[in-house]
This record gives structure tokens, C-alpha cells and sequence, in this order.
């Protein structure tokens, strides 16, 4: 997704070794990089990870969102700290 913001060369996730369109949806839901943050985040939500409108929708999981994000580190370089 960093791609889109032209903060890197390549829309491929460098985590995957270039084999996965770096989306948000890989990023949260498929990249096996951030598998343990995502579960993470999904004990602490429940079910309700599964969808990224529904986490955004709701001002309480919003922080736990913000956290997963940080904990990532993938967008660090670039944005800085999230949370």
C-alpha cells in the first residue's frame, strides 16, 4: 500500500518476498509477517477483525486498531508512531 503514496518502488509486500500485492486487505488479513499482531488484535475483538469497516466503524476498537498499526511497524519509516 506504500506503493500508493509513492513510498515505495514496487506494489508488492517486501514481507512476502514480492509475491503479494501489497493491499490493505493482504496486509491485515493474508501476510503471514504480521500473523501474530493480527491475532493479537483479534483477541481483542473477537470476531469482529474480520471486518476492517466494522473495526472502523466502532470508536472502541478503533484503539486496538491503532496499536495493531503500530505494532506492525511496517508503516513506521514512513509515518512515524501511529498510537
Amino acid at each position: 500500500h506504500l506503493h500508493c503514496f509513492r513510498c515505495s518502488n514496487t506494489p508488492y509486500c517486501l514481507q512476502c518476498g514480492n509475491t503479494h500485492l501489497e493491499t490493505i486487505h493482504h496486509l491485515f488479513y493474508e501476510c503471514l509477517r504480521y500473523e501474530r499482531d493480527h491475532l493479537i488484535l483479534e483477541r481483542a475483538l473477537g470476531r469482529d477483525t474480520h471486518s476492517l469497516l466494522y473495526i472502523l466503524m466502532r470508536e472502541s476498537a478503533c484503539k486496538y486498531l491503532l496499536h495493531y498499526i503500530d505494532a506492525m511497524k511496517h508503516f513506521q519509516a514512513t509515518f512515524g508512531e501511529v498510537s
